[in-house]
């Protein structure tokens, strides 16, 4: 973790920091730094910030449904809700949504 906030500095960590404190979802703080979600998420855990919920709401599961439903992939959804593809399947089978085949996406 220190080459990563060697690499970005003090400065664009605290950055990080802030917009994570202030709810900007990590997917998109790992979009403006050009890091990814995974280290947004270690920097604030080795800040001892607290982990966020990363659960959907009912409307979000509903949009879960449809954006899979309309075929995009668990990927596609969870960068459109700023999740994890597996929140998302999560929401899906809690939702008795069977995933599509491989070959049929």
């Amino acid at each position: 973790m220190h080459r990563l906030k060697d690499r970005l500095g003090a400065a664009a960590v605290d950055e990080i920091l802030d917009a994570y404190r202030s709810g900007e979802p990590a997917n998109a703080i790992a979009a403006r730094f050009a890091i990814s979600r995974n280290a947004v998420n270690r920097l604030a855990a080795d800040s001892e910030l607290p982990r966020r919920n990363t659960r959907l709401t009912p409307r979000d599961k509903e949009h879960a449904v449809d954006l899979y439903r309309s075929g995009q992939s668990l990927a596609a959804v969870g960068d459109a809700l700023s999740c994890d593809a597996a929140t998302v399947r999560n929401a899906l089978i809690g939702a008795g949504i069977q995933r599509r085949r491989p070959q049929a996406r």
